[in-house]
């Protein structure tokens, strides 16, 4: 914890000072570019029921509280490359983007707060 509270993971260069925290962030990564690649990847066609099965699992996630792959899962699906599918979008049931909207609002106000 002290990593943490000592603000290491700031220092430019500190990959050794936070050895923890730089995990954590690196496993952020590669679950967002995993979850943009699976969907990027596959066919057109097949887009929309797996956007539906992610979205799905991010409600798992949420009750087991695994928020570091949660936000990993937010932040894929809420990026450019992702949102700019309208098509598949379009075949996703309301109620699943609702809960994406709300994941998303969670992470402007968490984003809101840090830069207080």
């Amino acid at each position: 914890h002290d990593e943490f509270l000592d603000a290491k993971w700031s220092v430019p260069k500190s990959k050794h000072l936070s050895p923890n925290l730089n995990v954590f962030a690196e496993r952020f990564n590669h679950v967002s570019f995993w979850v943009k690649s699976i969907i990027l990847s596959a066919p057109m066609d097949n887009r929309p029921k797996i956007l539906t099965v992610l979205l799905k699992a991010e409600e798992v996630l949420r009750s087991l509280n695994n928020f570091n792959t949660l936000m990993g899962f937010v932040s894929a699906l809420g990026s450019s490359s992702i949102l700019r599918l309208h098509r598949s979008w379009a075949q996703v049931a309301e109620p699943l983007k609702e809960v994406l909207s709300q994941y998303n609002g969670l992470i402007d106000r968490l984003t809101r707060v840090s830069l207080l």
